[in-house]
């Protein structure tokens, strides 16, 4: 891993644990052909998630994101590609060869 990205996803990272408290939407995709995130090989889910915990563990480098009711995890060890701006945090995460991951973690707007 690129010493740029390695910096990046530490810093990106640890912004998460400052959304602690904020209700987000978070939507995760796993493709099975590479990063095309096909629809006939993608697999979606959507959450609406109160922050309420944020940790990453040592032993295989999995973050949890969640609260009592409910979590989501990812392996940060594995992270492809991580952008933050004002609307999202977009992370890519390649799992093995042709496996994908991608989490987009924004803000949830009642209407």
């Amino acid at each position: 891993m690129k010493e740029d990205l390695k910096q990046s996803i530490i810093k990106t990272i640890e912004s998460i644990h400052d959304r602690i408290g904020e209700t987000v939407i978070i939507k995760d995709w796993i493709c099975t052909n590479g990063r095309t995130y096909d629809r006939h090989q993608t697999r979606y889910g959507k959450i609406i998630l109160k922050i309420d915990e944020f940790s990453v563990r040592m032993s295989g480098a999995i973050a949890t994101i969640g609260n009592k009711n409910q979590y989501i995890e990812f392996k940060t060890d594995c992270i492809q590609y991580i952008e933050k701006n004002d609307k999202a945090l977009v992370i890519e995460i390649n799992l093995s060869n042709t496996v994908w991951r991608r989490i987009e973690i924004s803000e949830h707007h009642i209407s």
